[in-house]
């Protein structure tokens, strides 16, 4: 029987594909159920952000993927929808801890920080396949598959941080944005940005590590990638002013990630259920 492999399956050199192919989203759907998201090639968006519902030619159901492939991906998937619904309960409890002053009980919520960095370079690779035109023809490196699916790693330095500066303020508002930076210098894709909460916002390199990203402009405010992105974050903490509530979140990089072993992870998958694709 002759293998059917889909042309646009980005992750066939990794290992054989299946014989179906797979409607694979730019953005994890898990993750935003009935959010408005803009995806932009990069800054400053002229006409290059796009809808995500949008039913045009940057479809984000287009097939990048085969079937088996998406299916072998589900768990970064899942990592990051994790993360989402952790942000959520967090962003709960701090709108009815900053209410009261308080020893509040600690909170902390745990996220499988391989698996997000995993998935938001899946979403890299999604968008590489589909939107070349937005983005110039750039194409992301042949061996990031790789990376993704745990055959290799990124050299160190490279990967996720979260970009934050200490009196930050966080706006309790969904707000999924997926953003490509571009180097001033060389023009070069270096990172994409990633941000789930007005103001909570993910950067994420492949080749370049985060923090000699320089100077990174983030809607209207300017942060240094040297002192302001934490790579690899071990935890992230909430406070209301100079009030503690308690409340962190967690990043476990141990690459030996179960969630089923984290009661709070699983309570939300429940609360926070996908909406059908």
């Amino acid at each position: 029987m002759r293998m059917y492999v889909p042309l646009k399956c980005w992750a066939k050199e990794v290992s054989e594909c299946g014989e179906e192919s797979s409607a694979t989203q730019h953005v994890t759907r898990g993750m935003l159920p009935d959010v408005y998201i803009t995806v932009q090639a990069a800054p400053p968006p002229s006409d290059g952000a796009r809808d995500s519902r949008d039913a045009n030619s940057d479809d984000p159901h287009a097939n990048a993927l085969c079937a088996k492939h998406a299916a072998e991906l589900a768990a970064v998937d899942a990592a990051l929808v994790d993360l989402v619904n952790c942000i959520r309960e967090i962003e709960r409890l701090r709108a009815v801890r900053s209410k009261v002053a308080k020893n509040w009980p600690v909170r902390r919520f745990v996220a499988d920080g391989v698996g997000v960095e995993r998935c938001i370079l899946k979403m890299v690779m999604n968008h590489g396949a589909v939107q070349g035109c937005a983005l110039d023809g750039w194409r992301p490196p042949d061996w990031l598959p790789k990376v993704i699916f745990g055959a290799e790693e990124l050299k160190s330095g490279c990967g996720l941080a979260v970009v934050v500066r200490l009196g930050d303020t966080v706006v309790d508002r969904e707000r999924i944005g997926f953003t490509f930076t571009q180097s001033e210098l060389t023009g070069l894709r270096e990172s994409v940005v990633l941000e789930l909460r007005q103001g909570l916002r993910l950067v994420c390199t492949w080749e370049k590590p985060v923090q000699s990203l320089g100077e990174l402009r983030l809607h209207g405010a300017r942060y240094d990638a040297g002192s302001d992105a934490l790579w690899h974050p071990r935890r992230v903490s909430f406070s209301n002013g100079e009030l503690d509530l308690g409340l962190s979140l967690d990043f476990d990089w141990s690459g030996k990630w179960a969630g089923g072993k984290h009661p709070s992870v699983v309570a939300l998958r429940g609360k926070f259920a996908a909406a059908p694709q």
